[in-house]
């Protein structure tokens, strides 16, 4: 593992551009909910799915997200009520 000798004030840095890159805004969150309601979910599909895995890739794809951000985004859209 890669050991970086940072002083307080470089990890502070670090920590706020990280934990502003993982904040998710309204309007994406709308687009979310948007692309999931152009892909729903197909005969079959697990019924504890959330969206199906067709607008999992398309939001991935559309705000270059991985997988796992894609759904805490999609989970994100559906408390706020827009799924």
């Amino acid at each position: 593992m890669l050991k970086l000798n940072l002083d307080l004030g470089d990890r502070r840095a670090v920590h706020a551009v990280n934990k502003r890159r993982n904040q998710v805004t309204p309007e994406a969150l709308r687009r979310v909910a948007d692309i999931a309601k152009a892909h729903p979910k197909r005969e079959g599909a697990r019924s504890d799915a959330l969206v199906s895995d067709e607008a999992y890739d398309a939001i991935e794809d559309a705000l270059d997200v991985n997988h796992r951000t894609a759904q805490r985004w999609v989970k994100r859209a559906r408390e706020a009520g827009l799924l």
